[in-house]
C-alpha cells in the first residue's frame, strides 16, 4: 500500500481484535488480563512507533521500517508468546530529512519532555540546538509528543522496563543527538575535530570514554583475518 494509505493504523486494529478475542477466550491464557501477554504485544505499539515512526509530506506517522509479528497460539486460542522482527530501518533519517519532514518521533517526544524530572538531568536544549534535526519540523499536525511520551513510558513499563533502564534509554537518544553537533576540520592527511565539547558531551551520556568515541569517528579500522590495519578518515567520512 502507498504511504498513507493506513498499514499501520489497520495492523494496529487487527492486533487489538486479536487481543481482545484471546483474552475473551477459554484456557488458563486467556484471562491474564493486564499485565498478560495480550497486553505486552499490544504495549510494543507506542515503542515501535516512536523509535521507527516518522512525519513525512505525505503522512505525519509514517512507518520508516518493516515489521514481522510471530504470534504463538495455545489449542485453546490463548496466546503463547509473540516475536517482533524489525528490518529495513531508514536509519539516515536519524542523521536528515527533507524540507517539511521530521526526524523519528522519540526525538521530538524526548525534546518536548526535556523539563520533566525524569530528564531534568540529560541538559537536553531546543530542537533548533540539534544538528541532527536541522531539518525537522516542530510539530507535527494531529501529533501531540507530550502525549505520546508519556505513552512511550507507560508501555516500557509495561514491557519490564524499570525508570532506570528507561533513562538509559533516552540516555542514548540524548547522546545520538548530540553526537549529531560535532564537526569536522580538515588536517593535512585526516579529519580533525572543530570543537570537543559536543564529544565530551555525547561520550558523557553514553558513558564512554570521549578519547576512544573520538577516535571510532576519526580513524576506520579494518580486520583481515588476524591482521588489524587503522586508516584517518577524511571530512567527508567523519
Amino acid at each position: 500500500g502507498e504511504s498513507g494509505a493506513g498499514k499501520t493504523e489497520s495492523a494496529k486494529l487487527l492486533l487489538s481484535y486479536v487481543a481482545q478475542v484471546v483474552k475473551t477466550g477459554t484456557g488458563s491464557s486467556g484471562s491474564h488480563g493486564i499485565g498478560g501477554v495480550e497486553e505486552k504485544v499490544m504495549r510494543t505499539n507506542p515503542v515501535l512507533e516512536a523509535f521507527g515512526n516518522a512525519m513525512t509530506v505525505r503522512n505525519n506517522n509514517s512507518s520508516r521500517f518493516g515489521k514481522w509479528l510471530d504470534m504463538r497460539f495455545s489449542p485453546g486460542l490463548s496466546i503463547l508468546g509473540c516475536r517482533i522482527t524489525s528490518y529495513l530501518l531508514e536509519v539516515t533519517r536519524v542523521c536528515s530529512q527533507v524540507q517539511g519532514e521530521r526526524g523519528f518521533h522519540v526525538f521530538c517526544q524526548l525534546l518536548q519532555a526535556r523539563e520533566s524530572p525524569l530528564l531534568k538531568d540529560l541538559a537536553l536544549e531546543e530542537m533548533s540546538h540539534y544538528r541532527y534535526l536541522a531539518n525537522s519540523l516542530l510539530t507535527a499536525p494531529g501529533v501531540d509528543d507530550g502525549r505520546c511520551f508519556e505513552e512511550l513510558r507507560s508501555a516500557l513499563g509495561a514491557l519490564g522496563f524499570t525508570e532506570t533502564e528507561q533513562i538509559q534509554v533516552f540516555r542514548i537518544v540524548a547522546g545520538i543527538l548530540t553526537l549529531g553537533n560535532c564537526a569536522f576540520d580538515a588536517g593535512e592527511d585526516r579529519a580533525l575535530l572543530k570543537d570537543a565539547a559536543p564529544l565530551l558531551r555525547a561520550g558523557e551520556l553514553l558513558e564512554v570514554d570521549p578519547r576512544l568515541l573520538g577516535r571510532c569517528m576519526l580513524w576506520r579500522k579494518v580486520v583481515t583475518g588476524k591482521d588489524v590495519t587503522e586508516t584517518p578518515l577524511k571530512v567527508v567520512t567523519g
